[in-house]
């Protein structure tokens, strides 16, 4: 019986092969566009799930009474740290970065990026995926240097660099040799090393070189630092939000603290709620 009904369909189909040829055409189409639909919203809504204890992390963001006293993407470099220190009842880790523009060679090769300078709690935080390194100590060293994969083969031609020596000027024009220590394999797409199309970052750099880069993390007036905090198991954002009040007050002068609102937003959900929602509606 199936195989009188397959033969049918065929000469049918050899029949009128114009418009089976319009429909198998219409039908792959259909099936193509919907894959990619999906595939995409799936890619954007699994945005940060690869992140390590991610229903943990937060991303500390500012509300400002006057808007030009900072952006609402960054934090006073002093709050995140200050949040272990003061309350570690409360909060378990923090990380930081402060995003830098340098000029990086190797050999003959010469290259401008964009780079993260921040905290040696990056990698063990969330967990990021190491090919060579250790992520306990792989940013401990002040001219220490890890990188992605397609960065190592960029500069190296290879991925099994470490120990090799990368020359970084800084700000004003002075060199010093930053040697590899960790190479990290394909990163899964977060908001920590992604934030924006801006901060995209793949090249990290210790927090202990912010003199040789002339910069602050540790400021309470450098209100332009990206900062991040894990939270104690079961210990709600709501939980620090006198303590974030009582460390302005206690750390800035007046005019900040009357105008700054820490807020901390959920790293798994932050992606497709930022910029007001704009990517969770354009998934709708």
């Amino acid at each position: 019986m199936i195989k009188n009904y397959l033969k049918i369909a065929w000469r049918n189909l050899q029949k009128h092969k114009y418009h089976t040829f319009i429909n198998v055409i219409g039908l792959a189409c259909g099936v193509s566009f919907a894959l990619a639909i999906g595939a995409y919203i799936w890619q954007e809504s699994t945005f940060d799930e690869q992140l390590k204890n991610v229903n943990n992390q937060y991303i500390l963001q500012s509300e400002w009474k006057s808007p030009e006293m900072g952006m609402p993407i960054t934090t006073p470099g002093s709050l995140p740290k200050a949040l272990k220190e003061e309350y570690p009842d409360l909060v378990r880790n923090y990380y930081r970065f402060d995003g830098i523009t340098c000029i990086l060679s190797y050999g003959d090769k010469i290259f401008n990026e964009g780079a993260a300078l921040g905290d040696s709690t990056l990698l063990s935080m969330y967990g990021l995926p190491l090919l060579y390194g250790n992520a306990a100590t792989a940013l401990k060293d002040p001219f220490s240097l890890v990188i992605t994969d397609d960065i190592a083969s960029k500069y190296f031609d290879k991925t099994d660099v470490l120990g090799q020596q990368v020359n970084i000027k800084n700000f004003t024009g002075e060199t010093h040799p930053f040697t590899v220590t960790a190479v990290l394999d394909k990163l899964p797409a977060n908001s920590v090393t992604n934030m924006n199309e801006s901060l995209n970052n793949k090249i990290f750099l210790s927090s202990k070189a912010v003199n040789f880069f002339n910069r602050n993390l540790d400021s309470w007036q450098n209100a332009f630092i990206v900062g991040y905090v894990e939270l104690q198991p079961g210990v709600s954002p709501e939980m620090l939000g006198q303590p974030m009040k009582d460390l302005l007050i206690k750390h800035t002068d007046e005019k900040v603290a009357r105008n700054l609102t820490p807020i901390l937003n959920p790293l798994a959900s932050y992606h497709l709620k930022k910029d007001d929602g704009l990517i969770e509606k354009m998934l709708f």
